[in-house]
């Protein structure tokens, strides 16, 4: 599908993590390698590198490339070359089976209760539905429009999908779950990358990577209610209470707080060049933001949004999470080949751990299926919307 327009697009998403465990492995995919290494968090040790059909950079788009379903048995990755998603067996990382989706799968999102794994197919203009009991795809959801991004409710009633026609223009697609049918388009701005849903789930904001807002939803009846101007969001995270949402500037080094009780934005905080990617701690209380052109990432207090610290990292930092403890920050530096790790005790960082070839998603999990992830994707479009 092609573009009448060229840009460069930035984009990443965080879900919040629930509980500490002692457990946790970090998975991150590597591009060139089609590979996923395992990183064992007690020690910050890679133990292994699972290969996978073909993952291939993903561009434009906030969700995930892996999903886990909530018992943390099992993680699926896309495999946007090849039409397919792998399915990882975590407790001895063995992939035992690739399911055919649709064309480019991109983006991946589950249910809560774990029944139920989406795919958003770029070439297809379509969501596949997977049954994760046996692994079978049972439907494909024809959208008519390039899908981007996918977020699900939390009581799993709602799939929205981000998604585009050729020309750009933006619309949310509202999907009910019990029958996996399309029930509404929502216009929204031009290219929306970016969606991420209050915990109380009333409210999905819509990050447009061209248009100079968010858009608002109210999800109780699926209208627009709202548009916070002033901001270009290829990137959102809303802290555990709810009560603000940050997200990344990439032209302005800036990194805009909002307050989501009026959607009103609360400061513009500097912090290193070329902010990318954002995570938030599970008490609420820090942001750590990468930051692609500096090399480093910076560390925000929330009480007052203040930039506290900037950590020196690898070579073009790109996705980032914290343990569900809150212990520890995991970077992906993408032209470093290596994950640095960050002690949030005095956020020092202390190691390097050597990955594989353009690593450029990363996902914490712990035993219990409790996780953290965070996938980060560069756009560089000539007329289309493929990186490579």
């Amino acid at each position: 599908m092609k573009f009448s327009y060229f840009f460069r697009l930035l984009t990443a998403l965080v879900a919040t993590s629930i509980l500490a465990s002692a457990d946790e492995n970090v998975y991150v995919a590597n591009d060139d390698s089609n590979t996923v290494s395992v990183i064992r968090a007690s020690d910050n040790t890679k133990i292994k590198d699972i290969e996978v059909q073909s993952l291939g950079r993903v561009e434009a788009n906030n969700q995930f490339v892996f999903a886990i379903t909530p018992d943390g048995n099992t993680l699926y990755v896309t495999n946007l070359n090849s039409a397919s998603v792998s399915v990882i067996r975590t407790s001895d990382n063995t992939r035992t089976k690739d399911i055919g989706v649709g064309a480019e799968p991109l983006a991946l999102a589950i249910s809560p209760d774990g029944s139920t794994l989406y795919v958003a197919n770029v070439q297809s203009l379509s969501v596949s539905v997977i049954r994760t009991s046996d692994n079978t795809k049972i439907k494909d959801i024809d959208l008519e429009k390039t899908p981007l991004a996918l977020a699900i409710s939390p009581d799993g009633s709602t799939l929205y999908a981000a998604a585009i026609t050729e020309g750009g223009d933006g619309f949310v697609s509202v999907i009910r779950t019990s029958d996996n049918t399309k029930i509404k388009d929502i216009g929204v701005g031009v290219y929306p990358t970016a969606l991420t849903i209050t915990p109380d789930g009333n409210t999905l904001y819509v990050g447009n990577a061209v248009s100079n807002f968010i858009s608002v939803i109210r999800t109780s009846d699926n209208v627009k209610i709202d548009d916070i101007l002033g901001v270009h969001a290829f990137n959102l995270a809303i802290t555990p209470d709810g009560s603000t949402l940050y997200l990344p500037n990439f032209s302005t080094n800036l990194v805009s707080a909002i307050r989501t009780s009026d959607n009103a934005k609360i400061k513009d905080i500097e912090v290193g060049l070329g902010a990318y990617s954002l995570a938030i701690t599970p008490n609420g209380k820090t942001v750590y933001v990468t930051n692609n052109d500096s090399n480093s990432v910076s560390v925000i207090r929330t009480s007052d949004n203040t930039n506290i610290k900037e950590i020196e990292v690898g070579i073009r930092p790109t996705a980032i999470a914290v343990t569900s403890d809150g212990k520890f920050v995991y970077v992906v530096n993408q032209d470093s080949n290596s994950v640095s790790v960050i002690r949030t005790s005095d956020n020092t960082k202390i190691k390097d751990v050597a990955v594989g070839e353009t690593p450029f998603a990363l996902l914490i999990s712990s035993g219990s299926g409790l996780f953290q992830i965070l996938r980060f994707s560069p756009l560089r479009t000539q007329g289309g919307i493929r990186l490579n």
